[in-house]
């Protein structure tokens, strides 16, 4: 059995889906891929066939053995990964995506205590408290789910990072397989073909980058920039990265979150 490990939001289905449809490991000969409208291959998940052959598991589900394949996050594109999992795994629910990381009792004194709601986490919790609140506790977050250091002290048979699938994609495919005494039964044309199908759907890829950079125009630059923001998350990593900074954005009932670098920079005081 082969065992894909890698954090979540990191792209091990995909990658497990690759190393069976492109080698011996397929029986069936069909080496298409097929994606969703978040980007995901979680349909290969349920190919029953597929799962005796191999696995994908987080650090928490990992039984060591066999042979394992370890992916590495990048903590510059740790917020890519996040919104990954919100999108890819939870399908954008915010209130099912915050209750895997805090308890209800938790949530309910955090948003009662600190902002004197007492309607408890909701579709109908305005949108300024959720971003300030998960800019408390985001960074915390990102930094203890992405580190590298408990996934690569695995032992394994081969190790890449995200940004391999990203940026050598064709020799990264036959390297792992080299790795796993496995043959490629595609052509490199298949191969291109389908890391480009891939990073055109990767909706979040580079999420991270785009914020920091926003956020050095919103203090430095005196023309004014917009920037497309996918999730709340991004907003609130904005609005953390912006306090790391020693400034505080204006956002009691701020449900509306600036797009504009310059209508951003109004809203700044120094703390």
């Amino acid at each position: 059995m082969i065992t894909v490990l890698f954090p979540p939001g990191c792209y091990g289905t995909f990658l497990s889906n690759c190393i069976y449809k492109f080698s011996e490991l397929n029986e069936d000969l069909s080496r298409s891929l097929a994606f969703d409208e978040q980007g995901s291959s979680h349909s290969f998940r349920y190919d029953r066939y597929a799962k005796t052959k191999i696995s994908t598991h987080h650090i928490d589900t990992h039984q060591p053995g066999g042979d394992t394949f370890v992916i590495l996050p990048k903590l510059e594109h740790a917020l890519d990964y996040f919104n990954n999992q919100f999108a890819k795994q939870e399908l954008g629910n915010l209130v099912d995506y915050i209750c895997n990381h805090f308890s209800i009792e938790e949530i309910k004194f955090k948003l009662s205590s600190n902002w004197n709601y007492h309607s408890g986490l909701s579709v109908n919790t305005p949108a300024w408290i959720l971003r300030e609140w998960c800019s408390l506790w985001l960074n915390d977050c990102l930094t203890e789910s992405y580190g590298q250091e408990k996934y690569a002290i695995q032992s394994a048979c081969a190790i890449i990072d995200t940004d391999d699938l990203f940026d050598s994609f064709v020799p990264t495919i036959h390297n792992i397989l080299t790795s796993l005494s496995l043959s490629c039964q595609v052509t490199d044309a298949t191969l291109e073909k389908t890391a480009s199908d891939f990073k055109k759907v990767q909706l979040f890829h580079n999420s991270q980058m785009k914020c920091n950079k926003w956020i050095t125009d919103v203090i430095d630059s005196k023309f004014d920039n917009n920037i497309d923001l996918n999730t709340i998350f991004d907003e609130a990593y904005i609005q953390q990265q912006l306090r790391f900074r020693g400034w505080e954005i204006k956002c009691d009932g701020l449900n509306m979150f600036p797009r504009s670098s310059l209508t951003m920079k109004q809203l700044l005081y120094r703390i």
